[in-house]
């Protein structure tokens, strides 16, 4: 959603390159190598997102103490996956940053709890005194966070790399979002990272408004902060660590499918970032049967002009685009965005084929990949899964 969406700033430059899939019989050896190269990397691709679902089922799902964090991609995730061993020092940027996210939550919810004891005299272990406890430290929590005491009910439950609200009040909501209690009504959640507090450095903040399915709108704005904090990570990485060893892999992917020197429009990191998000929530509870029906559904939003994301995107957030343009014409993005969206939803739907019963693996690769290259990606994953492995059932 727009919040989260404001957050990209880094847009990614595509090498031009010839085509990697030609017409079959007019692979010379060199063309030959190449295409093998692609595949191998491609398949170092695939090992970085089943390891990331790896480690978040252990850190998000199933409660794994942040002490364990780090042993736990050491000793259980990375023995599984060897061929990430020169990337390493991806995955323990990206568990520090995400430990330290797990710190700042812990320590400004137990001091708002002490000092709401302190105010209010609370004393004891009952659980009359600790309901009480906890009902005025989320109230305190909000006020923090959003500057104003709320008038509803708020509940604040610490996750393991976020602080999330379940706000009751429409007015409370309107207060966190920041716009009038009119314009927040066609909004269920979002997601940003609060770094006003210096003392506690930036907090991830997971804002949900209560409904039927609050829990939905929680995971999906998680993925928005996931894929935040996975990008940070990579690039403090490339920066200090290993150069651009890691970088190099995804470029070169990407030049072997794209044909001319483009760079990637803001509206299509926007697109991305929300088509993600979406899928890292609704796959989980819909049925194979259900998937071409949410597919679909999932392109009027996105890819009809009356579609809800399509208008936002160049209507709502019109003056942002052109700003960003450099010098491309709305008409132009508006090209170029139906393009790759119409594309990256058809390579979606292909590869959910491909991946039966792992379905959240296609959240870890596509998001390392542009929206526009998400067709050729999938080609190169079929082929790899063709010639070097079985499909998963």
């Amino acid at each position: 959603m727009k919040e989260s969406l404001n957050q990209f700033s880094e847009r990614q430059e595509i090498v031009s390159s010839q085509p990697l899939l030609r017409e079959k019989g007019s692979l010379g050896r060199k063309e030959d190598l190449s295409r093998t190269e692609a595949l191998q990397n491609i398949g170092v691709v695939e090992d970085i997102a089943r390891a990331r679902v790896e480690l978040e089922e252990q850190i998000l799902n199933k409660g794994l103490p942040s002490a364990q964090w780090m042993d736990c991609w050491k000793h259980e995730v990375l023995p599984k996956h060897p061929t990430l061993i020169p990337y390493g020092s991806f995955f323990i940027e990206a568990i520090r940053t995400a430990l330290l996210a797990n710190r700042s939550v812990r320590s400004l919810c137990k001091d708002t709890v002490r000092d709401i004891k302190e105010k209010f005299g609370i004393a004891g272990r009952t659980s009359e005194i600790s309901y009480r406890a906890v009902e005025e430290s989320d109230r305190a929590l909000f006020q923090k966070i959003f500057g104003k005491y709320p008038q509803g009910l708020v509940v604040v439950e610490p996750g393991a790399v976020s602080l999330d609200f379940i706000v009751f009040d429409d007015d409370d909501f309107a207060v966190a979002l920041e716009t009038s209690k009119e314009e927040a009504k066609s909004t269920s959640g979002f997601a940003f990272v609060f770094d006003a507090l210096e003392e506690y450095g930036a907090i991830p903040i997971v804002v949900a408004r209560f409904g039927k399915d609050v829990e939905g709108t929680k995971r999906h704005e998680l993925e928005h902060l996931k894929n935040d904090l996975l990008a940070a990570s990579k690039r403090r990485i490339l920066d200090d660590i290993i150069g651009e060893e890691l970088d190099q892999i995804i470029k070169k992917v990407v030049a072997k499918i794209e044909r001319r020197q483009k760079r990637v429009l803001a509206v299509e990191d926007w697109a991305k970032d929300e088509i993600l998000a979406q899928t890292q929530e609704g796959v989980g509870e819909l049925r194979d049967e259900h998937i071409k029906t949410w597919l679909v559904d999932l392109a009027g939003k996105f890819a009809a002009p009356d579609g809800f994301y399509y208008k936002e995107y160049f209507f709502e957030q019109r003056a942002e685009l052109e700003e960003s343009s450099k010098g491309m014409s709305l008409a132009e993005q508006e090209l170029i965005y139906q393009k790759s969206v119409s594309g990256g939803l058809a390579a979606l739907e292909s590869l959910f084929d491909l991946y039966g019963k792992e379905k959240q693996i296609l959240v870890g690769i596509l998001e390392q990949f542009p929206l526009r290259s998400w067709p050729a990606v999938a080609r190169l994953l079929k082929m790899r899964h063709r010639k070097f492995l079985k499909s998963p059932s």
